[in-house]
């Protein structure tokens, strides 16, 4: 359409009918829901990972597809997955460097950062046949649990939201492929960052004529004062209906929150006392504050008495009735703490 490709890939159905036929088919990224991953990589960039000609995941499980898009993260994971669908692996890769991806109709792989392509379109009232864009957001949830495997527990919560909103939780969600608190505290943040703020979503219907090469991913300015709406919005999917030739546009509001949630993001390792059938819960107690661990350190320095006696002008010893007789042979005290 308006010499676009709208959808190349494998035909699954066709059905003639009377006036017509009905072709169905998915597009070259529902591929990755055929291919299940099997895999473990240690200290990797997650660029790397999805790229790597010896081990990526690309390159192994879906090698008809290139990688000429995939842009670097700078982001360093340790993640094993056993028997996942490769697409649920690619959203948890995008999620954790809040990236979003697709694949081509040349069959390449785009993974690039959310809100950086801008379409350059604009959904108003001489374009909109119809749009329905609620005032309220979805569900707040500020504060999440997740539970991995021996012990493993993190609870991530978002202050900007919890002082704006309260304390708004959802249930533990349970893991137990997942083995370290760093991958536990990743899947957390990423679920966390999608919700922890209202994000106003909207569904417009337009004609096709200038929209044909939008894609997910892409941001869209949206304006329609009745509804005080004028601002970018991340566009979610795409669907066109040909005849009458409309696009239905569904969109979520992108706004600073959602783009820096990340950064205000807390972490606390919840001492649970969880176990295993077989095996001794290791309990993890760290704390994690814009992604910096912090250990703290008491140190308590004692003096040990080797003999008997006294020392001249000391404190507990310069009054009449507090321990006259000095100190014992093999006595410690406590002279300096950090406490």
């Amino acid at each position: 359409m308006e010499g676009n490709y709208i959808l190349r890939g494998r035909l699954e159905d066709k059905t003639t009918e009377e006036y017509g036929v009905i072709i169905k088919g998915r597009d070259y990224t529902a591929r990755f829901l055929d291919r299940n991953v099997y895999a473990e990589y240690t200290n990797r960039e997650i660029s790397d990972i999805i790229t790597n000609t010896t081990d990526g995941l690309i390159p192994k499980y879906t090698p008809e597809i290139t990688t000429n898009n995939v842009q670097t993260t700078n982001k360093y994971i340790t993640r094993k997955w056993v028997q996942v669908p490769l697409l649920v692996v690619l959203h948890e890769l995008a999620s954790i460097v809040n990236y979003d991806f697709y694949v081509d109709t040349d069959l390449d792989l785009h993974f690039f950062p959310r809100k950086s392509r801008d379409s350059g379109k604009t959904l108003d009232n001489s374009n909109l046949l119809k749009y329905d864009i609620p005032d309220v957001g979805k569900k707040v949830v500020n504060r999440i649990t997740l539970f991995g495997k021996e012990g493993i527990c993190v609870q991530v919560e978002d202050p900007g939201s919890i002082a704006k909103y309260g304390v708004k939780e959802k249930e533990p969600i349970i893991d137990p492929s997942i083995t370290d608190s760093n991958t536990a505290y990743e899947k957390a943040a990423a679920i966390l960052r999608k919700l922890a703020n209202p994000i106003r979503q909207g569904t417009y219907i337009t004609l096709t004529t200038g929209f044909t090469d939008l894609k997910p991913g892409d941001l869209i300015t949206v304006n329609i004062p009745e509804k005080n709406v004028n601002s970018q919005f991340l566009v979610l999917e795409v669907t066109f209906t040909c005849p009458p030739y409309h696009a239905e546009i569904k969109t979520a509001e992108y706004t600073v929150e959602y783009a820096d949630l990340l950064a205000d993001l807390t972490k606390k390792v919840v001492d649970i006392n969880m176990r295993d059938a077989d095996l001794e819960a290791t309990i993890s107690r760290y704390y994690r504050f814009e992604e910096q661990k912090k250990l703290r350190v008491i140190c308590r320095i004692y003096r040990t008495y080797v003999g008997e006696g006294w020392i001249w002008g000391h404190s507990t010893w310069s009054k009449w009735g507090q321990r006259k007789w000095g100190y014992a042979a093999g006595q410690e005290e406590l002279i300096w703490s950090n406490e």
